[in-house]
């Protein structure tokens, strides 16, 4: 059927193409995979040197037999072709024991130079080959090898049109259940990597199921025949860039068109033959190969029906070639050159509606803010539903004459629109949705929302800088390289959304910034190492200083309204042990350290090593507070101290005087 076609169509391409190859005597290297010595169609399943053994069916058939009848088949539709000999095979027979590397070589070498020396070689390298999988997979795929995994300097752009368009063609043949397509893939197999041509390996079905190895074992069935018409049919694309066309947008009847809404993709010319494709669909066409779509109409789905408004044709990079109002289109491809072709199938009737989710009744919108409209539209038919944005100012007795937007995709689920004046109570939006065949459908907001008059109050920031976890991360103070999430709690007078602008000198935010803007009001800082804490140059005092960061955040909001909070931040080596409350360094809180803040506070004793550890309810000073928070949570079941270690500035003391304390590693007067 299809030879008689192919010949006709390309009588010309026939005598042209071969020249077109410059000295090119074998056009095609043909693999089949494994064999070797004892091979045969049942019982042993060779294992030459330097491959492993192939695939065995349930009932003992080799996948190296499969290989070869496949292999052979393939040879010979190209043979049909070319009308001459054109094909090398890197084996006719079971038992032929070639490694891996050799039948690259059979390739690369096939009339006794390299290609790339004299052009001589062949142009496609196709290994055939069958999964061994279990007994309820299908598993069709295919590989390739890229320029950057390959050994063989060969460069390989274009390689993988060779593997994705075979791939199509084989998961058109091989649908029946259980159906697994496992894709086109990336996978540089030692024949792939090591051959200087464009080149592929097919796994084209599993010989795993006890079906599927009785139609390949009956020699009569044409089941081998059908997957090496697949095969011919990917390479004669490759080789005669022809298109790829993606079918969408068609309804399932569920009668006699089976899984989808098209039918076609007919082998001869005349009459039609009808293939069923589902949708969407891939499928790649050879160049001159006649199709006829059909889109069944009219349709029922459900409690609702669909009729057939009309074709369109569609390029890859959407533009609109033809369009076709009958549900029948007949068409024969042409040569475009590897491009993705689109054919549309456009319906009206059935559910398509629209919902406004924001705004919706009672939000009150400042002008100048930036707000999301978020809508609720049902596409139906067609992927490319479109939205126009009205609002009315008066509760919708204006009429909706104001559009806020038009021609946004329906997919997009909304937009961001400044809101502007005029100011109202009474305000709506209104959307209406439509598509390329005519069915539409509107929604308004539910109730009235406003629009108001701008304030741009600054952002009020509540307390300073502190930890977000404070009982799992900051209740012992932070070493060299150590990681926690500082916390701004802030809000804004006019109801804005607002946003953080964080800043830090010494250590770092994610993915190694100093400077990170971010919607939430905490971010995860990691302190300096320790090399660079100990630098002069980078703010240390020398080896044993306590090395200072400084933390800076500013609040935003939407309309550009600020303000700004920072803090010092103690960073101290490994071995240090500060634990919140500790003022003692005993390595834990009890009521020794209640004792030493009160001697340090009211008689003149000393101040604690560290001087954070006596802030123990976390406000930025040390002072009777704390005592009363140490009190509480030693003998009244209190909550743990929480020293945050980010303050405005260095500790203060609310005794009156003046004390020379060693802070850590340093000395400060308070």
């Amino acid at each position: 059927m299809k030879k008689k076609v192919l010949l006709f169509l390309f009588v010309i391409f026939i005598f042209i193409v071969p020249n077109s190859f410059g000295q090119y005597t074998q056009v095609v290297c043909i693999d089949p995979g494994h064999g070797g010595p004892g091979a045969g169609k049942y019982g042993t399943n060779g294992g030459g040197y330097n491959q492993g053994r192939g695939a065995v069916g349930p009932n003992g058939l080799t996948e190296e037999w499969v290989n070869l009848q496949v292999g052979l088949k393939l040879r010979d539709e190209i043979l049909f072709y070319y009308g001459f000999p054109v094909v090398t095979m890197t084996r006719m027979e079971d038992t032929t024991d070639r490694s891996l590397a050799q039948r690259a070589e059979k390739a690369n070498f096939a009339n006794g130079e390299r290609p790339w020396d004299s052009g001589d070689g062949v142009y496609d390298f196709i290994s055939v080959h069958h999964n061994g999988l279990g007994p309820d997979a299908q598993g069709t795929e295919t590989f390739w090898c890229d320029t950057m995994m390959s050994d063989s300097g060969w460069f390989r752009e274009y390689d993988w049109l060779l593997a994705y368009k075979t791939y199509l063609r084989l998961t058109d043949v091989f649908t029946y259940p259980p159906y697994t397509p496992r894709g086109c893939k990336i996978t540089c197999y030692d024949v792939l990597r090591l051959t200087t041509m464009s080149s592929l390996l097919s796994e084209a079905t599993n010989i795993g199921t006890a079906a599927e190895e009785s139609l390949f074992a009956d020699e009569y069935s044409g089941h081998a025949d059908t997957e090496a018409v697949a095969i011919y049919d990917g390479w004669l694309s490759h080789m005669l860039n022809g298109g790829v066309a993606v079918i969408r947008n068609a309804y399932s009847t569920g009668s006699d068109c089976g899984i989808g809404g098209l039918v076609g993709v007919g082998d001869d010319f005349y009459p039609w033959d009808f293939d069923t494709v589902d949708s969407p669909h891939e499928r790649c066409w050879l160049v001159g190969e006649p199709h006829h779509l059909q889109a069944i109409t009219p349709q029922q789905i459900g409690s609702y029906w669909y009729t057939f408004h009309h074709w369109t044709h569609l390029t890859h990079y959407g533009e609109q070639l033809e369009d076709w109002d009958e549900p029948d289109w007949h068409m024969m491809v042409s040569g475009d050159l590897d491009d993705y072709h689109r054919y549309v199938a456009y319906f009206t009737g059935g559910p398509y509606s629209a919902q406004v989710v924001s705004p919706d009744g009672y939000e009150n919108w400042n002008v100048g803010e930036q707000r999301d409209i978020l809508w609720d539209v049902s596409i139906g038919a067609d992927s490319t539903s479109l939205v126009d944005v009205f609002i009315d100012r008066e509760g919708g007795a204006g009429g909706y004459t104001e559009q806020l937007e038009d021609s946004i995709w329906a997919g997009l689920s909304g937009f961001t629109w400044t809101v502007t004046g005029d100011y109202s109570t009474h305000c709506r939006i209104k959307i209406v949705a439509y598509d390329r065949a005519d069915n539409s459908a509107w929604d308004v907001s539910d109730h009235d929302f406003t629009i108001s008059e701008a304030g741009n109050n600054n952002p009020v920031i509540d307390g300073h800088l502190h930890c977000k976890y404070p009982y799992d991360e900051c209740n012992e103070c932070i070493k060299y390289e150590g990681r926690f999430t500082v916390e701004v709690t802030a809000s804004d007078p006019d109801g804005d959304s607002m946003y953080y602008e964080w800043h830090c000198y010494q250590g770092q935010f994610p993915n190694g910034q100093i400077t990170m803007t971010t919607a939430e009001n905490y971010v995860v800082y990691t302190a300096p190492t320790e090399a660079k804490a100990e630098s002069p140059a980078q703010g240390g005092e020398g080896e044993e200083a306590l090395f200072d960061d400084w933390i800076s955040v500013g609040v935003i909001d939407v309309r550009g309204g600020q303000s700004w909070t920072s803090g010092e931040l103690g960073i101290y080596e490994p071995e240090t042990s500060c634990l919140c409350g500790d003022v003692t360094d005993d390595g834990g809180v009890n009521i020794s350290d209640v004792v030493y803040l009160v001697a340090y506070l009211y008689q003149g004793g000393p101040p604690p090593d560290i001087m954070e550890t006596g802030d123990a309810n976390n406000d930025c000073a040390v002072n009777t507070a704390d005592i009363t928070y140490l009190c509480n949570y030693l003998f009244a079941g209190g909550s743990l101290p929480e020293c945050g270690w980010i303050c405005p500035s260095d500790l203060k003391t609310s005794n009156s005087g003046s004390h020379e304390q060693t802070s850590g590693r340093r000395t400060e007067s308070f």
